[in-house]
C-alpha cells in the first residue's frame, strides 16, 4: 500500500480556505511585531530610573536633558522618572513592587527614609555629609526634608549612580 502524502497547491487549497490564510499570516505578522517589541526593550541595565516621592521637587528640562546625556554616555538608553505620592493609599505596594526593586536612585521625603532605612535598601556613600543611619551617610539632602538615595539592588556602576545623585542635589541647590 503506497500513501501519496505530497503538499501540493490544490491539496492545500482544498484543506484551507482563504479566510484561514489570512488569519495564519495576520498571527503570524502579529507574533514577528511581538517579538520585535520584546527584543528592541531596553535591557535593565540599560535603563536609569529615578523614584521620586514627593511633589516639592521639580527639575527643569536642562537638569533632566543632563541628566540622559550623562546616562548615555554610560550605556544607558532610557531614564525613567516615576513620580508618586507618598500619601496615596498604594503608595506602599507600589513601592515594594516598583520602587524597590527596579529604582536605582530614589527622591524621599525625610520620614519615608526613615522608614525603609532599617531595611537596608540604601546604599551607604562613602565621604559626603547628608542623611545619616546607624553612623553611616546613606542620603543626600536635596532640600528642606528630601533626600536623594541610591538603591543598593542597582546593578549600575557605584560611581556614576553617585555621580548623577550629587548633580540633582546640586541642581536643586541652585535653584533656591
Amino acid at each position: 500500500m503506497i500513501f501519496d502524502n505530497k503538499i501540493t497547491v490544490d491539496r492545500a487549497k482544498k484543506v484551507l480556505k482563504p479566510g484561514l490564510l489570512i488569519l495564519i499570516a495576520a498571527l503570524i505578522a502579529m507574533a514577528c511585531w511581538f517579538a520585535h517589541y520584546l527584543i528592541s526593550l531596553p535591557s535593565p541595565s540599560e535603563k536609569l530610573t529615578v523614584w521620586i516621592a514627593t511633589s516639592y521637587v521639580t527639575f527643569d528640562g536642562d537638569t533632566l536633558d543632563t541628566v540622559r546625556q550623562t546616562a548615555q554616555a554610560n550605556g544607558i538608553t532610557t531614564c525613567n522618572f516615576i513620580l508618586r505620592n507618598p500619601d496615596d493609599q498604594y503608595y506602599d505596594a507600589a513601592f515594594s513592587l516598583s520602587g524597590y526593586y527596579s529604582s536605582d536612585i530614589f527622591i524621599l521625603p525625610e520620614e519615608q527614609v526613615e522608614r525603609y532605612a532599617p531595611t537596608a535598601l540604601f546604599l551607604p556613600l562613602e565621604n559626603t555629609d547628608g542623611y545619616k543611619y546607624t553612623d553611616k551617610t546613606i542620603g543626600l539632602h536635596l532640600k528642606d526634608d528630601i533626600y536623594v538615595l541610591i538603591n543598593y539592588r542597582s546593578t549600575k556602576d557605584e560611581a556614576f549612580l553617585l555621580d548623577v545623585a550629587k548633580f540633582l542635589a546640586d541642581s536643586q541647590q541652585e535653584v533656591e
